[in-house]
């Protein structure tokens, strides 16, 4: 009797204790992370490593799988298609540069609050500044945007039949062709538009208009099939994402990566600047 008994307190005690264990076996210890290897300041191959991302995203994620005792892993996949494609397949766990679209919320789990809000602001030359109120007010003039520039489906509509964009190549081409005034304006989002020209020495004078005529956020987002993926990394990362806007750390982290940027850029000629969106 007393054996029996002995039996099944061992039995109970094992069945209460699975789930701790599963758990526990659940919370893996590494995370490997991507994002689109030349979007500066956000995210770009390192010069001197180039099988490792940099940028304000890698230094985020970098400082919160530190606060929450994970490995960190930035890997380039490619482009920003390329590495969506990563995520997906749950091979790589987290895009640490995931643009909040409906079309995604499939295959990613989405970490708010976002790291930054990108704006599609109107750039004219001081020289050249016209009254500006909202997106109808560009229907007459010439503006340029760089290829790939992502519009969203109902801007993309009205600008194809309402707007003269040319799309560009390259930022570059684009500061360009507005400083020498042929086209208008230039509808870019800050951030990448001011890391992309400081090193060229094609900012100073730009003029931003208000309101943007787009406006979307960017996250930390973990792929639906990773292993890592569970309510305990999700939990922490929104936490930790909660306290960095609080004290300001991703503004901080993205304007010291556009330091970083045209640090490593200065030296290039603007005809061989890699400047491309």
């Amino acid at each position: 009797m007393h054996l029996a008994r002995r039996l099944r307190s061992i039995l109970v005690i094992g069945l209460l204790s699975v789930p701790a264990l599963t758990v526990a076996a659940g919370k893996c210890e590494r995370i490997i992370a991507t994002g689109a290897d030349d979007n500066p300041p956000f995210l770009w191959r390192d010069p001197d490593q180039p099988e490792r991302l940099i940028g304000a995203n890698a230094d985020i994620l970098k400082m919160a799988t530190d606060a929450i005792g994970l490995q960190l892993e930035m890997l380039p996949t490619g482009d920003a298609k390329a590495a969506l494609a990563e995520v997906s397949s749950g091979r790589v766990d987290v895009l640490a540069d995931a643009v909040l679209v409906a079309e995604n919320l499939d295959v990613l789990d989405y970490v708010h609050p976002p790291v930054a809000v990108l704006d599609s602001l109107v750039w004219v030359s001081p020289e050249a500044l016209f009254p500006y109120g909202n997106r109808d007010d560009l229907r007459q003039l010439d503006g340029a945007i760089v290829k790939g520039t992502y519009l969203g489906e109902q801007f993309a509509a009205y600008a194809e039949s309402s707007l003269h964009l040319q799309p560009l190549d390259t930022t570059e081409e684009a500061l360009r062709q507005l400083q020498d005034g042929d086209v208008e304006y230039l509808l870019h989002e800050p951030h990448s538009l001011t890391a992309r020209a400081k090193p060229l020495g094609l900012l100073e004078g730009l003029v931003a208009l208000r309101p943007p005529v787009l406006s979307r956020t960017m996250h930390l987002a973990i792929a639906h099939d990773s292993a890592c993926n569970g309510p305990w990394l999700r939990g922490e990362l929104a936490r930790l994402m909660t306290e960095y806007r609080a004290a300001g750390i991703p503004q901080r982290m993205i304007e010291q990566n556009i330091d970083r940027w045209a640090a490593q850029h200065a030296t290039q000629p603007a005809d061989t600047a890699q400047v491309s969106q």
